[in-house]
């Protein structure tokens, strides 16, 4: 089993607490990193930690996980965030090297990707901080680009994922959400749906302090400009949506172009972009899980269409 320190799973993957107050060794998907394949986009393999968990969790729990879903999209933080092109708020946060890190400073180099990540105890947040590791770090020279990970986890915990996950970017603790609520991004989970989180071991005071209470950012990923100026946001009210590598590195050659032509203003797309669809169909027993598009939920007799992943960018 599991140590409370290396109990690092969450909901859509982790299993129930036992007595000891720790999660089954078989319900984490963080045991040891092959528990990652890759098998296609970040986007097909976060649906895969959720088909993992409907196989696994009872119909009780996927509904809750379902509703905690629902109400965090009933938010509606993605459409209040900041976004282009407003200017960036300027901040100084500690990462997991205990290194003071400034955003001014940051952008003297280039451009700043600034992504918000929810913590350790998320699965999807630990698969897509990976996988920028592995593909998105070695491109970051190529634009000058420096990569900072954010979250509202007290610093031990930041420096635990960095070090288990082996994160060569700025990780950083943002104590209480005060970034994250400059960029409007933050928001308190639902009390109804504590009681499924604390289930599965993930009581989130443990994790970011106890005035942080239970308030987490909704996963965003920013591209900023040298000139402080956000060019690129991305986001989505559904909390297993994220930015694929493609897109940030395609968003930040579109800014060095710009950049080259002395018109940064022109890059790159001005409105906000939103991976929209996520449909893969959730095969549990002897029935399946289907989401609609529309975002709901509902348990349908089997059909033999295979899990797929669609994905388009408004």
């Amino acid at each position: 089993m599991l140590s409370q320190e290396e109990n690092t799973s969450l909901i859509e993957e982790g299993g129930p607490a036992t007595a000891s107050g720790t999660a089954p060794v078989a319900a984490s998907m963080l045991a040891e990193e092959e528990n990652y394949p890759e098998i296609g986009s970040l986007q097909e393999q976060l649906n895969e930690n959720i088909l993992r968990f409907y196989e696994k969790a009872s119909e009780e729990d996927i509904r809750a996980y379902q509703r905690s879903v629902e109400d965090i999209k009933g938010e509606r933080i993605a459409e209040q965030a900041l976004q282009e092109p407003a200017m960036a708020p300027h901040f100084q946060l500690e990462d997991q090297d205990g290194n003071t890190v400034a955003l001014q400073e940051l952008l003297k180099k280039g451009p700043v990707v600034l992504t918000f990540y929810r913590g350790k105890w998320c699965p999807h947040c630990n698969l897509t901080l990976m996988t920028y590791q592995k593909h998105l770090v070695p491109l970051l020279d190529k634009y000058n680009a420096t990569l900072v990970a954010i979250s509202p986890m007290l610093p031990d915990g930041t420096v635990f994922l960095a070090t288990k996950r082996d994160l060569e970017y700025h990780v950083c603790s943002d104590i209480n959400n005060y970034l994250a609520k400059q960029f409007r991004v933050s928001f308190a989970i639902q009390p109804h749906t504590r009681e499924f989180f604390v289930k599965y071991d993930h009581n989130l005071p443990d994790f970011n302090g106890l005035d942080a209470d239970w308030e987490i950012p909704l996963p965003a990923t920013y591209i900023i400009a040298p000139t402080g100026q956000i060019v690129w946001s991305f986001l989505d009210n559904d909390p297993g949506i994220r930015a694929e590598v493609e897109d940030i590195a395609q968003e930040l050659a579109n800014l060095q172009t710009a950049t080259t032509e002395n018109d940064p203003g022109k890059s790159p797309t001005r409105r906000q972009r939103r991976c929209r669809s996520r449909s893969p169909v959730r095969k549990m027993f002897n029935r399946t899980i289907a989401r609609t598009f529309s975002g709901t939920f509902s348990v349908t007799a089997r059909r033999k269409t295979p899990p797929t992943a669609a994905r388009t960018v408004e």
